[in-house]
């Protein structure tokens, strides 16, 4: 008997999504293992990584151990990771643009982090220029 391929998604406005090549259980395992490797580059106890996220060292294991977060919690450790930067992007499409954004030097982002801890959303952004930089000056 003749194996079926699966259906291809189409979205809304039509553009073919192709083939599903990962799972989103497959997505959720390499992001787990990848946040271990980050932690241990950065000589970073579980406890530790648990306290400046303010996530309970748990719930944090419980991640590191099975891969199941919110999401709020895992933008939470990738702030703490100093890899936020790595979800600009993610959901663009054709119709929507990359967001214009130049994130603030990662010298400032690291000394900001060591000085106070892990800065909020709000606190980082009220670090920026009020005007983003002339295309060209940076």
């Amino acid at each position: 008997m003749k194996q079926e391929l699966p259906k291809l998604g189409i979205n809304q406005s039509g553009d073919n999504l192709g083939y599903r090549l990962q799972s989103a259980g497959d997505i959720g395992e390499r992001l787990r293992r990848q946040v271990i490797a980050l932690r241990k580059q950065k000589k970073l106890t579980q406890q530790e990584l648990a306290e400046r996220t303010g996530i309970n060292l748990v719930t944090y294991r419980y991640f590191e151990q099975k891969g199941k977060i919110s999401l709020a919690r895992f933008l939470r450790i990738c702030e703490a990771l100093n890899r936020l930067d790595d979800f600009y992007g993610i959901l663009n499409t054709r119709e929507t643009p990359p967001i214009d954004f130049v994130p603030p030097p990662m010298k400032l982002r690291e000394e900001a982090y060591a000085s106070s801890g892990p800065l909020t959303l709000k606190d980082w952004l009220a670090k920026l220029p009020a005007k983003p930089p002339a295309k060209g000056a940076l």
